[in-house]
């Protein structure tokens, strides 16, 4: 345990020493930073789920307020073309992108692009693309979904636990106006 003393002392020396002076004060300056158009407008674009070997479109998301002058491209480097290397036809017109990915390919792309304002101002805005195809199916296939998924039931007209169905019952009406 301190004694008395010893805290006193270490009390002067703490207060005369400085150690326990007032925080200093520092000015404070604001300083005005003016916002971009890009700052302004945010863009984004609709995602795409397109089957491969077809044409989907994509345009800014329904409220997006692109500025006059403002130019939508698409953004140069190695995304768009190792795509258009695979055989993707991609084009832009009037902010409205354009694809169609090639029949070799399924699974989820970005297509990103460049969007410059009147002030020189930029940015750059990915689009989502989702590819899938068209599965073969056999026609067996088909013919036992057509009826599994129907309202008729598949053991016959006078088996049917749920009651007669409505083409049993117009055979049996068929067979007594006879």
């Amino acid at each position: 345990m301190l004694s008395r003393k010893l805290i006193s002392l270490l009390t002067a020396v703490a207060v005369s020493g400085g150690l326990l002076a007032a925080p200093a004060t520092a000015e404070t300056t604001s300083q005005v930073v003016e916002q971009t158009d890009a700052d302004k407008h945010p863009v984004a674009y609709n995602g795409i789920y397109v089957m491969h070997g077809e044409t989907a479109t994509s345009t800014p998301v329904e409220g997006t307020d692109l500025p006059a002058g403002t130019v939508v491209t698409l953004e140069e480097g190695a995304a768009v073309e190792s795509l258009r290397a695979e055989g993707w036809d991609i084009s832009l017109t009037d902010n409205v992108l354009s694809v169609t990915p090639p029949v070799t390919v399924d699974g989820n792309f970005e297509i990103p692009l460049l969007v410059t304002y009147p002030d020189a101002s930029t940015e750059t805005v990915t689009v989502k693309v989702g590819v899938d195809y068209y599965v073969d199916i056999p026609g067996w296939v088909m013919l036992s979904a057509r009826l599994l998924g129907s309202s008729e039931p598949l053991w016959g007209p006078h088996f049917s636990p749920f009651g007669q169905s409505s083409a049993a019952k117009a055979l049996d009406e068929s067979s007594r106006l006879e």
